[in-house]
């Protein structure tokens, strides 16, 4: 089973050669305008995970959660 490479920006210098498995990261690795550049890969892109309202929101408030408790232990140990 071959490598899939990870591809995390538009720059095609850092892209695999023809017929190598390619994951772009997103959409923005994707330009139009280079479109025969990645359209002859072997590639998939990921979904935005953010796209879907109900969990942009649920990550929202468990981050929040996150910094709230953070800040809190930060600034016990700032005072002592």
């Amino acid at each position: 089973m071959k490598n899939t490479i990870l591809i995390t920006t538009a720059l095609e210098e850092t892209w695999p050669k023809e017929n190598e498995p390619a994951l772009f990261l997103g959409e923005w690795c994707c330009l139009q305008a280079k479109k025969e550049s990645w359209n002859s890969l072997d590639y998939k892109i990921l979904k935005y995970r953010w796209d879907d309202r109900r969990t942009l929101h649920d990550d929202y408030i468990y981050l929040l959660d996150i910094y709230e408790n953070i800040l809190n232990e930060l600034k016990i140990s700032l005072n002592e």
